[in-house]
């Protein structure tokens, strides 16, 4: 043990022991006096706390007394000394646990997660298996639908999962129309932009494309909300959007020669072309503001806010981990995240990128950079906690997704009308029907559509009786609207 002489007189005179011991010994001591010389006392060696054979003190003897008080005050010294230090030391172990932090691999945009692995840890505990009696099945979400990261396909799960529970989604007022599907296009959400609900109820689940918005996200949506989101990596993910939405078209146009994409990235300012689909794109979905994108130090502390609201990010490229990670998160059982991919592109790109290039885009497109590096970073911690057991049930999970697929596009023999699988260590045993594999495989328009109806219909409903129909106030909402096509 280290010496400890060190220790603050202060802190001694603060400790609990310290004050009992002063207590004790003053007693002794007006005992003793009353006494007098009748009586002999002990010495006691705190080593062995056994009394020294043949030794006694008389107290009618003024060094005698000394030695006793030496002794006494020793003692209450040592006890509280030995005390502090134990509390000391408790102190500085806990310290060394919570400071913790991560670095990126790429320098470039480094970032220092102060506390990732505790927070990590602390959520953790609500991964539970829907087997687990201490497991609650989350059915208030809002699931961040961020372009091309594979989130048409997971937004499926979640209109699934609202439908199969009867539970109210946050859906646009209009049914048809360009950019119909979207909640905010390019903006958050607002009430008076989607459905209103009959009274008496609120709303569960959100899916829709939307910028995210903490407070108003929070004046729609339940306080108990699980908050998921998806990212994708920013270079697969910049090819991807730069090609569906026709970017890499436009810049090729009046271009006959040279590498179109590399001269884009030498200078994206000399070219006037819109970049809202390829420009930190999943920053801004995420919420951060173009005005933004080149200030490191608001994008940081920004990531760190969306930590703490979210409590999952999903990572694309890891999609059937994500997906088990979220099962457990949520206390759903395994039918509830079985999916088939929808809007996937599926077509070679149009283009590569050179070293060179990357370097640029990673400039250019710093904040999706940032915002993938820490979630990722964050993803690994999850994945690690979770151990063997995750890994085991990602096998099993894919096993009866790739069952259930095949069922869905009738490439199986194995089952007529509905799919039978038994319960598992990870979830309870249900079949899939035919209806709803139409449902796993419906392209989101046609599905939003029909709910949104559905939604307006419920409404009308709960209204005092009014001249005006409800199919009237229906024609009226898409009339108010165009026919040209919506975007994904």
């Amino acid at each position: 043990m280290p010496a400890l002489s060190w220790l603050p007189k202060t802190q001694l005179l603060r400790s609990k022991p310290f004050m009992v011991c002063v207590v004790l010994v003053l007693l002794g001591l007006l005992l003793v006096h009353s006494y007098r010389r009748k009586i002999v006392l002990v010495e006691w060696t705190p080593e062995y706390s056994q009394p020294r054979s043949g030794r006694h003190v008389a107290l009618g003897n003024g060094s005698a007394f000394d030695i006793l008080l030496t002794n006494a005050f020793d003692l209450i010294f040592n006890a509280t000394r030995l005390y502090v230090d134990l509390e000391n030391k408790t102190h500085e172990e806990h310290e060394a646990k919570i400071n913790v932090t991560f670095e990126t691999r790429q320098e470039k945009t480094r970032i220092l997660t102060k506390n990732v692995s505790q927070e990590v840890v602390s959520k953790l505990g609500g991964l539970k298996n829907e087997t687990s009696s201490q497991c609650t099945k989350q059915i208030n979400v809002s699931f961040l639908k961020v372009h091309k990261a594979g989130s048409t396909t997971v937004m499926n799960i979640f209109l699934r999962f609202a439908i199969s529970h009867n539970l109210n989604l946050v859906l646009p007022r209009n049914s048809r129309g360009y950019g119909f599907n979207y909640l905010g296009y390019g903006k958050t959400v607002s009430s008076d932009r989607i459905v209103p609900l009959p009274p008496n109820e609120h709303y569960n689940i959100l899916c829709n494309h939307v910028v995210y918005n903490k407070g108003k996200f929070r004046e729609i949506l339940p306080p108990n909300t699980s908050y998921i989101g998806i990212i994708r990596e920013p270079v697969s993910h910049f090819i991807s959007a730069a090609t569906y939405y026709g970017f890499y078209k436009s810049l090729s146009i009046n271009k006959t020669q040279g590498h179109v994409m590399g001269d884009f990235l030498r200078d994206p300012s000399a070219h006037a072309i819109s970049t809202s689909f390829v420009r930190n794109r999943m920053s801004f979905d995420f919420g951060i503001p173009e005005s933004e994108f080149e200030n490191e130090t608001f994008i940081g502390n920004y990531i760190k806010e969306l930590d703490k609201d979210y409590a999952l990010v999903l990572i694309m490229e890891r999609f059937p981990e994500s997906l088990v990670l979220m099962r457990r998160k949520l206390c759903w059982s395994t039918k509830d995240i079985l999916y088939v991919p929808l809007n996937a592109l599926r077509r070679k790109p149009d283009f590569e990128l050179t070293d060179e290039d990357l370097h640029r885009l990673r400039d250019w497109n710093s904040a999706d950079f940032l915002l993938y590096d820490y979630f990722s970073i964050k993803f690994d911690q999850l994945v690690k906690q979770e151990g063997d057991d995750l890994q085991e049930e990602v096998k099993s999970f894919l096993e009866i997704n790739k069952t259930v697929a095949e069922f869905c596009n009738g490439k199986s023999s194995e089952f007529n009308d509905s799919a039978s699988f038994p319960a598992s260590k990870w979830s309870a045993g249900f079949n899939v029907t035919l209806e709803e594999c139409d449902l796993m495989t419906e392209d989101e328009l046609p599905l939003l559509s029909n709910l949104i109806n559905e939604a307006w219909e419920k409404y009308q409903k709960s209204q005092p009786s009014s001249p005006i129909s409800t199919s009237h106030v229906l024609s009226s909402i898409a009339m108010q609207t165009t026919t040209a096509p919506s975007t994904k």
